[in-house]
């Protein structure tokens, strides 16, 4: 059996340079002003740690459990 291959796709057109829109996308810091799910981006190293509230969808099997607040 072969595994599925998901691909999304999503474009959205904005009145700024490429590198302003970069430089606002790179910051995770920002996250939890675009995501009403990310409570907390602290810098790690190299790497971030992120936190998300959790949400009342079913986790797929398998799938790894976080313990966090429930989304409001």
């Amino acid at each position: 059996m072969t595994a599925r291959v998901w691909s999304v796709q999503e474009s959205l057109e904005v009145p700024f340079p490429p590198q302003t829109v970069y430089a606002a996308l790179a910051d995770v810091r920002r996250m939890t002003e675009w995501s009403t799910e990310v409570i907390g981006v602290w810098p790690r190293g190299e790497r971030f740690v992120g936190v998300n509230c959790s949400s009342p969808e079913p986790r797929p099997p398998g799938a790894p459990h976080a313990i966090a607040p429930p989304c409001a």
